[in-house]
């Protein structure tokens, strides 16, 4: 779990774990902007068509509230189905309720990515050390759990 809670924290964390990385400076900038700006709008025509099925914004959501990221009341906000009639509706309201949370959220959805939407989360995670440095170990922890 990350252990600082600015945008200036995270920054200097980025910039420190990933120096030599790859494509870093481009991927920390992205989230930098994204972050500071308040909204995941970049990402609309990218992450709704990745997402298909409610079974799979199902976990997604699981995911999120596995790591403390999201509660009951944003799962049933996003699956509002007067509000949001169609699963891209739903995946817009999803990239809403991240926007709201603290910058570590955009990780953490990157991160619900990784098994099932490899292309997607290299797009939006790529080969860096995030500030949630051990979700693969949480992961595995998981996966293993049932």
């Amino acid at each position: 779990m990350p252990t600082h809670a600015k945008l200036q924290d995270c920054e200097q964390f980025l910039q420190k774990e990933n120096s030599l990385s790859p494509n870093s400076d481009r991927i920390i900038k992205k989230y930098l902007e994204v972050s500071d700006r308040g909204n995941l709008d970049d990402f609309l025509l990218v992450i709704p068509d990745k997402i298909r099925n409610d079974d799979y914004l199902h976990s997604i959501l699981r995911y999120m509230r596995a790591h403390s990221q999201f509660d009951w009341s944003d799962h049933e906000r996003i699956f509002n189905n007067v509000s949001f009639t169609t699963v891209e509706r739903k995946v817009t309201e999803l990239l809403a309720v991240v926007a709201q949370k603290d910058p570590h959220a955009f990780w953490y959805l990157a991160h619900s990515f990784e098994a099932k939407q490899e292309p997607l989360y290299r797009h939006l995670h790529g080969p860096i050390q995030c500030c949630g440095k051990y979700f693969p170990f949480y992961q595995r922890s998981l996966d293993n759990a049932f």
